[in-house]
Formats: structure tokens, sequence, C-alpha cells
């Protein structure tokens, strides 16, 4: 599966979202690699934290391909998020609309 890590979350407008209070854009991989990596209230085996952990390094690698399987996993994290403008920008980056 096609996968654009360097594509820049935007807002309604279509202007990029700040990642932190220094103006930093937030990417497609800055996302994936936040809910990949952040800790969670789910009873995760060390084996599930690993291969997340492999799937972030993977996708600061800049990759263009990651199997269905990776995206499902990182659709399935992504929409846990609070924000719907952030879940619906990545669904939409992963779905490739």
């Amino acid at each position: 599966m096609k996968f654009q890590g360097n594509a820049v979350i935007k807002d309604l407008n279509g202007n990029p979202v700040q990642l932190d209070e220094n103006g930093k854009v937030a990417t497609l991989a800055d996302i994936v690699q936040m809910v990949l990596l952040s800790p969670t209230d789910e009873n995760v085996s060390g084996e599930d934290k690993m291969k997340r952990f492999k799937l972030a390094m993977k996708v600061s690698d800049n990759v263009d391909e990651i199997s269905i399987e990776d995206a499902a996993l990182i659709k399935q994290l992504v929409g846990k998020l609070p924000s719907p403008l952030i879940v619906g920008r990545v669904y939409q980056l992963m779905e490739n609309e």
C-alpha cells in the first residue's frame, strides 16, 4: 500500500496544521509515529509493542510502501485520537483520497 509520510496534514481551510508551538508542520509520518509510540491503557504485549516500534522506525525512514496489515494497525490506532480533523486527514491520506 502506498504511504506518503511527508504529506502535510491540513486544516479545513487547507492550511498546514502545526505540530508544536515552534511552528513545526505536522506530516502523516509525524502523526503515525506518535500513535505507534504512545503509551496505551490497553494490555499490549511486548511482542505487539516491538511490532509498533519497528513500524515507527520504518515510517521514519521515509518508506513509500507499507503492508495492508500495517495500514490497518495505523488506522485503528489513529482512530482513537480525540481530533476528528486529524483522524479524517490521516484516513484520507492512507486511502489516497
